[in-house]
């Protein structure tokens, strides 16, 4: 069956459940739901402590999660 016949049949709760459910895991799994979560759950998995708050965040990260600051 099509995804045309599939959205006439169900509408588009399923698709918008789809949509909810990968969004919602992106953020369990990274912290963020933007382009800097995607980019982090592909990439390793070690930690800087920030420079400005000196709490720990993922190390794929361009800003601190916590404070915001920038890494270097």
């Amino acid at each position: 069956m099509s995804w045309f016949w599939m959205i006439l049949m169900f509408g588009m709760g399923p698709i918008a459940l789809l949509v909810l459910l990968s969004l919602g895991l992106l953020l369990f799994f990274t912290g963020s739901i933007g382009l800097d979560g995607l980019f982090a759950a592909t990439e390793g998995h070690g930690t800087l402590t920030c420079w400005h708050c000196h709490q720990e965040t993922p190390a794929a990260r361009k800003r601190c999660k916590h404070c915001g600051g920038e890494l270097q």
